[in-house]
């Protein structure tokens, strides 16, 4: 799975792509990943993504910190 590209489908349940995290953080000003599947409902289901939605969430914020005017 590639982590890295908007497309890659990280909750199959709720079909919710890395693209679909990185543009709620980004226009919900989320926080962390409770916020991310609050508002995504990814890893909401089944839960078998929830390591992909932390990691997908904690690189997104970390590269965002890094970048701030990105």
């Amino acid at each position: 799975m590639d982590l890295t590209d908007k497309h890659e489908v990280v909750c199959f349940c709720n079909y919710v792509t890395v693209g679909d995290i990185w543009r709620a953080i980004d226009q919900k000003g989320l926080k962390s990943t409770e916020d991310v599947r609050a508002e995504t409902h990814a890893a909401g289901v089944c839960g078998s993504c929830f390591s992909q939605v932390c990691t997908v969430t904690a690189d997104y914020l970390a590269s965002e910190k890094q970048n701030p005017s990105s």
